[in-house]
């Protein structure tokens, strides 16, 4: 079994603040998150705001194992969510 989680160690309220959200990747219990490549994590924001939305997630396409949301990032609600992608050669 394989779960993608979201680690959001400092809270998810982002008032006045910035948040930082984790990926993390279990496989049987066990976090694996290093054994893989940064680019291996896709994050995509959706909101109200499509076009803004298509933006932020293009600026963010390449990948990252987390990321730091800021009040600039959420204009009033924002869900952010990670997509593992592997490929083997």
């Amino acid at each position: 079994l394989v779960v993608l989680y979201i680690n959001c160690p400092n809270g998810t309220n982002i008032r006045g603040q910035n948040v930082t959200l984790e990926a993390k990747l279990f496989k049987s219990g066990v976090d694996v998150t290093s054994q893989y490549e940064a680019s291996c994590f896709i994050w995509t924001r959706h909101s109200s705001d499509t076009q803004a939305d298509a933006t932020w997630n293009n600026n963010h396409s390449t990948g990252t194992k987390s990321i730091t949301v800021t009040s600039n990032d959420v204009r009033v609600n924002a869900d952010f969510q990670c997509k593992f992608e592997y490929t083997t050669a």
